[in-house]
C-alpha cells in the first residue's frame, strides 16, 4: 500500500475543505465546475461545525435556478476561521 499525497485544493475540485487549514478565510466566489456532470445541479454549504449528531449549517444553496432551469455562473460566500466549506459540483474561482 503507498499513501498518495493529494492537494485539498477548493480551486481544482469539490469536495470538503477545513476554512482556516485548506482554504484562508475570506470572501470568494463560488462557480460551477466545469468537468462535472451537470445533470446533478452544483450545490454548496458552509458549516460551522461536524458535531457527531448532525452538522450545523450556517449557508447552503445550489447554482442552479429552477424558476428559468439555468446554472447560475456563480455565488459569493464569506468563509470564516472554524468554517468548513463542502463543495459539490462547484469550485472556488481563482
Amino acid at each position: 500500500m503507498t499513501k498518495n499525497t493529494i492537494p485539498n485544493d477548493p480551486t481544482k475540485h469539490p469536495g470538503m475543505f477545513c476554512v482556516g487549514r485548506d482554504i484562508e478565510p475570506g470572501t470568494y466566489t463560488i462557480c460551477p465546475y466545469e468537468k462535472e456532470n451537470h445533470d446533478l445541479y452544483p450545490t454548496y454549504a458552509v458549516y460551522t461545525s461536524l458535531g457527531s449528531v448532525a452538522p450545523v449549517i450556517a449557508e447552503s444553496g445550489s447554482l442552479y435556478d429552477p424558476s428559468d432551469s439555468t446554472l447560475l455562473d456563480a455565488v459569493t460566500l464569506t468563509l470564516e476561521e472554524g468554517q468548513y466549506l463542502e463543495l459539490s459540483q462547484c469550485i472556488v474561482a481563482e
